[in-house]
């Protein structure tokens, strides 16, 4: 079943899957790109070295240096500033070279893998061109914390029933520490539907046709229900998930 949806003079395919899955295989999915940490591209100088000093206190204190911990949470004003000018000029460099941009990259992934669920990359656009990840059967805060690791400002996360699907959208105001709700799709039943929804926040995706069928493993174990348990520990979910999916030999 084929679905095509002329927008803003651009063709994009989008799967049926998305709006209600008969066959029981998807039950829910999010969206989270791995591009474009902390939204960069589009900040000021002074708002990367905010938006890296909040993630870093907030979610990854590892990455700080000695000296970072004693400026940053330390009270001498004066000392702050000029650092930070220093910082900006280190924080260009790192972005410029990739380094800080990997180890974003590498953190999201590893989180990615932790849940062992099938997923697939596909192409998203907000403002320009962005490589874009759905993510199958995975519970809400597996999603959120793909998201945070990635440095995401935001990501959409799907409950599927067999003939609509709700769809919401989270967003963070603090680098990532914390996601809020904006806004939730009370029933999808059709292409304009999600079109409608994806519009609200600028993001377009393209969705091959064929992508849950190569994505989605077939399910060989009656334990798919409690893979999707959010009262269980996500370690729990991801060895059930391991044990649940008959995957492809490559």
């Amino acid at each position: 079943m084929r679905f095509k949806l002329l927008e803003n003079r651009k063709l994009f395919h989008i799967n049926h899957a998305l709006w209600g899955d008969p066959s029981g295989k998807i039950r829910t999915f999010g969206i989270v790109s791995p591009q474009n940490p902390l939204g960069w591209k589009d900040s000021t100088d002074e708002e990367c070295i905010r938006k890296y000093k909040e993630y870093t206190l907030g979610v990854a204190p590892e990455w700080l240096t000695t000296e970072e911990k004693r400026i940053w949470w330390g009270k001498d004003t004066n000392k702050k500033q000029v650092y930070n000018s220093n910082k900006l000029q280190e924080l260009k460099h790192k972005i410029h070279e990739g380094e800080l941009l990997q180890r974003f990259i590498n953190r999201g992934n590893a989180a990615l893998k932790r849940t062992n669920a099938p997923y697939t990359e596909i192409k998203g656009y907000f403002g320009e061109p962005e490589k874009s990840l759905i993510i199958f059967n995975v519970c809400k805060d597996e999603i959120e914390e793909i998201a945070k690791d990635y440095g995401q400002l935001s990501y959409f996360y799907g409950i599927v029933d067999k003939d609509h699907s709700t769809i919401a959208y989270y967003s963070t105001t603090d680098s990532c520490k914390t996601y809020h709700r904006e806004s939730i799709s009370a029933t999808v039943f059709s292409e304009k539907d999600v079109n409608d929804f994806f519009s609200k926040y600028g993001k377009k995706f393209n969705i091959g046709m064929n992508v849950f069928d190569d994505a989605v493993p077939e399910v060989i174990d009656d334990r798919f229900e409690e893979s999707l348990n959010e009262n269980r520990p996500p370690m729990v979910r991801s060895i059930l998930r391991r044990q649940i999916y008959r995957r492809k030999k490559l």
